[in-house]
This record gives structure tokens, sequence and C-alpha cells, in this order.
């Protein structure tokens, strides 16, 4: 996946990333379980928000999921990092200058997460 740099001036931009993290695997049956759908913002969203609700869609079987906001698309600096039944998140004060990367995984059980 390709992602565009963005570097908006006052404004915050929002890049959807899934990289790193494997597809995760249904625990009773070890077949390959679709990643979410990160829902919003759309992908390469530019908002001048500093607090952003982030939706995604539902992971069949999952207990929960792992959220991560990063400053990079390598996630080597991830701001935000939480774990939510939910899936909806609005993310805490933004720097507005900034381009953000985020990604969610579902949690299985109590085996944790797969991917």
């Amino acid at each position: 996946m390709r992602f565009l740099s963005l570097l908006p001036i006052g404004l915050l931009a929002f890049l959807s990333c899934e990289r790193h993290w494997s597809n995760p695997v249904d625990p009773e049956t070890s077949a390959a379980i679709p990643w979410v759908e990160l829902r919003a913002p759309q992908d390469r969203s530019i908002t001048g928000k500093i607090h952003v609700d982030l939706n995604w869609s539902e992971a069949q079987y999952a207990s929960g999921y792992q959220v991560q906001i990063a400053a990079d698309n390598d996630f080597a600096s991830v701001k935000v990092d939480t774990d939510r039944v939910e899936t909806t998140f609005s993310t805490p004060p933004l720097r507005p200058d900034a381009t953000w990367y985020w990604r969610v995984r579902p949690r299985f059980g109590r085996d944790g997460y797969k991917g």
C-alpha cells in the first residue's frame, strides 16, 4: 500500500495504515479473518479539528480492538495505543499541523491479538 506524504499547514491530516500487522486468524478454524474496514476518517482526510472520531467495522469473533495513532507510517513513533471494546474512538488532542496515521486490529478472547 502506498501512502502520500502530506504536510498541511494548520490542518490535521489522517491516513489509514495497516502496516506490520498480519491478518488475524479465527481461533476455532485457523482461517484468516479479513481486517476491519477503517471507515472514518477516510484515508487522506484533512481536517482542522484537534479531536478526531475514528470508526471501523466490527470483526467477526472479536472481543475488542487495539487502536494506534502514530506520527509516521512505520509506527515507530506511536502517540496513542489503546484497547477498545467499541468500534469507535475519539482521539485526545492531536497537533493540528501534522500528518497522523492510524490502524486497528481485532483482539480475540483470552489469546489476545492474532495479527
